[in-house]
């Protein structure tokens, strides 16, 4: 990203442009810098993630912490969104793209995070009624 940021900002620094469409491209030309900028800055990703049945998790080689998942975890066909909380009630977040990993673990961590889901708003359903 920050690669491509830099090669379209070189592009309208060679290319002669009209101020209005240089007054245009500019938002994109930083928001697409700062996108750059926060993913290099997020760190190397974990080497592994042990989730068992009940919901906890643990990373492997990494500074996130362990913890219980939560109800808001989201799937999508092009990664899932973790969210889950340490014993101090600490709130994490953490995007796993879909080719990180295998399409078996994908699948089976997508199936987790939905029941996880299903049974918070079962429970919340339940305790409203």
């Amino acid at each position: 990203m920050l690669a491509l940021g830099s090669l379209l900002f070189a592009l309208f620094c060679i290319e002669p442009l009209p101020l209005v469409t240089l007054g245009l491209a500019a938002p994109f030309l930083c928001a697409l810098f700062w996108l750059g900028i926060s993913c290099y800055q997020q760190g190397p990703p974990a080497m592994g993630l042990t989730l068992n049945v009940d919901g906890q998790l643990r990373w492997w080689q990494s500074a996130l912490p362990a913890g219980q998942l939560m109800v808001g975890s989201l799937v999508s066909e092009y990664g899932l969104l973790l969210r889950w909380h340490d014993a101090d009630n600490r709130q994490y977040q953490q995007w796993l793209l879909y080719d990180q990993l295998t399409i078996a673990d994908y699948r089976a961590l997508a199936r987790q995070l939905n029941q996880v889901n299903w049974q918070g708003q079962s429970n919340s359903n339940h305790g409203n009624s």
